[in-house]
């Protein structure tokens, strides 16, 4: 008997906390869905390049073999071909490429933390 009172107790509350529930409107799913677009709309983009730092070294590498070249056949048509071996030609061909190696790393470096 006191068993049934409790069932009766138990179903008899359940329903007084179910009628009491505050309920959402019908339109909340939408308002909160376009909050969610509004906010993704609003974040900055990643905007990702197809390997930038690639691209730079073929680029860096491209420039110190133009120059070596520009160099050399300047060297040639002057001197001959024993001017390609001398100091005079390996000098200035060195010193380019290192710099132009150390800028176009410099540059690589830069360009990954701008990504970052």
């Amino acid at each position: 008997m006191k068993n049934q009172e409790n069932i009766f107790d138990d179903d008899k509350m359940k329903d007084l906390l179910k009628e009491s529930k505050l309920s959402a409107s019908e339109n909340l799913q939408h308002r909160i869905m376009q909050q969610i677009m509004t906010e993704k709309a609003l974040k900055p983009q990643k905007v990702k390049s197809a390997k930038p730092s690639l691209r730079i070294a073929v680029f860096t590498a491209a420039a110190i073999y133009f120059i070596a070249a520009v160099i050399g056949l300047y060297m040639y048509s002057t001197a001959g071909l024993s001017a390609l071996t001398s100091k005079e030609f390996l000098i200035p061909v060195l010193g380019l490429t290192s710099t132009i190696s150390v800028l176009g790393l410099v540059n690589i470096l830069d360009e990954r933390r701008y990504q970052k």
